[in-house]
C-alpha cells in the first residue's frame, strides 16, 4: 500500500483567475463609491489638498456594511535604550461569510504626538486604528488610503528624543555652538570626524552625530506628508487651505521652500491652537496684505518721478523668511 501523499500535476501554464466576473467586481466598486455617497457624514471624510481621504469612522461602517471582522496579530511596543519610543501593531481583517482575510501593519512614534499627548495609550492606539483602518480598506476598499494614514509621517526630522538644544559641536572653529545653531556646512563638516568606536567617547559621538543627521534632515525642504498635515490641520479648523499657506508664508516665506523644521513649528501651532486663534493670525498677517487694486492709482496720485517723498518700510520686509516674528496664535 503506497502512503506516499498524491501531488498534483504541475501544470505550468496554470494562469491566476479572477474570483468572479468583471460585472461582479463592477457591483462590488459600485456599492463600495455608493456606500461613501450615501452613509459617508461630514466627520467621514477629509480633504486634503484636494483629495478626499476617509476617517476612522468611515472604516468601521465600511466594515460593518461588508460583514466583516478585525483581529489584532501582533500589538508591541518599540524600545530603545529601555524606554518605548513607538508602538506597531499588525491586525487581520476577515470576511465571515467567505473567510477571505488581509493583514497590514501600524506604527506611531512618540515623537509624532505632542503635549499631553505623548503616552503610551496614543501611540498604541494611533497604531491599533492605521494598523485596522489599512487591513480593512486594503480589503474592500480598493486600497483606500485613510486620513489616518496620511498622518504617519507628519513630523519627519522630529525623531530625537533628546532636544537637540543639549548637544554641541566638540571642537572646531563652531566649538560649543549648539548644533540647531551651527551652520548646515558645520553640522557637514563635524559628521564624519566623530569616532563612534572612540574607547572613552564614542557613545557620545554615536548620540551626537545621530543628532547631526536629524538636525540636517530637518533643515531639508518640506515633506509630502508635512503638507498633507498642515492642509488636513486646515480644514479641521475649517480654514481655507490657500489662507494656511499664506499664512505659513508670512512666517517662512515662500511655501515650497519651508523647511521640515519650521514645518513641524507650523504644525504644532496648528494642533495647539483654537481656530479663532488661527483665524485672527490670518486676519493680521494676511488679510492686512491684500491690496485693492483700485486703490493703487490714487496712492500715486501726485508722486512725481525723483521725488524725495517715501513710504515708511516695513521692518518685516527687511527681515529674512524664517526669521519674522511669531505670528501670535
Amino acid at each position: 500500500m503506497n502512503n506516499e501523499p498524491e501531488v498534483a500535476e504541475e501544470n505550468q501554464n496554470q494562469m491566476i483567475t479572477p474570483g468572479g466576473t468583471i460585472e461582479q467586481a463592477k457591483e462590488q466598486f459600485e456599492q463600495y463609491q455608493e456606500l461613501r455617497e450615501e452613509l459617508a457624514t461630514d466627520d467621514d471624510i477629509v480633504n486634503i489638498k484636494g483629495k478626499e481621504h476617509p476617517t476612522k469612522s468611515f472604516v468601521r461602517k465600511v466594515s460593518r456594511f461588508f460583514n466583516l471582522s478585525c483581529e489584532l496579530i501582533s500589538d508591541e511596543p518599540v524600545e530603545v535604550d529601555e524606554e518605548i519610543v513607538a508602538w506597531t501593531v499588525i491586525a487581520r481583517a476577515s470576511h465571515k461569510n467567505t473567510g477571505q482575510f488581509q493583514e497590514a501593519d501600524g506604527s506611531c512614534e512618540m515623537s509624532e504626538k505632542t503635549g499631553d499627548g505623548k503616552t503610551i495609550h496614543n501611540i498604541r492606539a494611533h497604531a491599533v486604528t492605521r494598523a485596522k483602518n489599512r487591513a480593512i480598506l486594503d480589503l474592500v476598499g480598493f486600497g483606500e488610503v485613510s486620513a489616518e494614514e496620511i498622518n504617519q509621517n507628519s513630523s519627519p526630522g522630529n525623531k530625537s528624543k533628546q532636544s537637540h538644544d543639549e548637544y554641541t559641536i566638540p571642537f572646531g572653529d563652531a566649538q560649543g555652538t549648539p548644533i540647531t545653531e551651527a551652520e548646515t556646512e558645520e553640522l557637514e563638516w563635524i559628521k564624519p570626524k566623530l569616532n563612534i568606536d572612540h574607547e572613552k567617547y564614542g557613545e557620545r559621538n554615536k548620540k551626537l552625530k545621530q543628532a547631526i543627521e536629524e538636525e540636517l534632515q530637518s533643515q531639508q525642504i518640506i515633506s509630502e506628508e508635512q503638507e498633507a498635515e498642515i492642509f488636513k490641520l486646515a480644514d479641521q479648523h475649517g480654514i481655507n487651505q490657500d489662507l494656511i499657506e499664506k499664512l505659513a508664508e508670512s512666517i517662512f516665506g515662500d511655501f515650497d521652500q519651508i523647511t521640515r523644521k519650521q514645518a513641524n513649528k507650523f504644525i504644532d501651532k496648528l494642533e495647539n491652537s483654537d481656530s479663532n486663534k488661527i483665524e485672527e493670525a490670518i486676519e493680521e498677517n494676511v488679510n492686512d496684505q491684500v491690496v485693492d487694486i483700485e486703490d493703487e492709482p490714487e496712492e500715486q496720485e501726485g508722486k512725481e518721478e525723483g521725488s524725495e517723498e517715501s513710504e515708511e518700510t516695513d521692518e518685516d520686509d527687511l527681515t529674512p523668511p524664517g526669521e519674522r516674528d511669531d505670528p501670535g496664535f
